[in-house]
């Protein structure tokens, strides 16, 4: 699933651009490293090679989705089991990860995105 911008002031949901990517978004360090953060949070403890990465169950309301942790499954592990097993600072089994999916003509992207502990 690839990221997009969600929908404002009348301007319709997109892909995000390689310039919103690219090493020229001033914001693309900090991104980095939040998703190089994400990966170890997000990795099981056995990960497969190549990793096998599941979506079900998601009710979908017309073109968008809430997927949550529950709805992810990596190797054969919720997603959000995997949170909480690397999660140091919360009560085991409260983390909430909700992503918000909206599709754009017939593929599916990755908008908003929650986690909380």
């Amino acid at each position: 699933m690839a990221t997009a911008q969600p929908a404002t002031g009348g301007r319709p949901a997109a892909p995000a651009t390689m310039a919103q990517c690219g090493p020229t978004n001033p914001q693309r360090d900090g991104q980095t490293a939040l998703v190089k953060g994400l990966h170890t949070s997000f990795t099981p403890a056995h990960p497969t090679e190549p990793h096998t990465i599941t979506v079900t169950g998601v009710v979908t309301q017309g073109s968008t989705a809430q997927v949550t942790g529950d709805h992810i499954v990596v190797d054969g592990s919720k997603l959000s089991d995997i949170v909480n097993s690397h999660s140091t600072g919360g009560k085991s089994g409260t983390s909430d990860l909700t992503i918000k999916a909206i599709m754009i003509k017939s593929d599916w992207y990755m908008g908003d995105s929650q986690l909380d502990f």
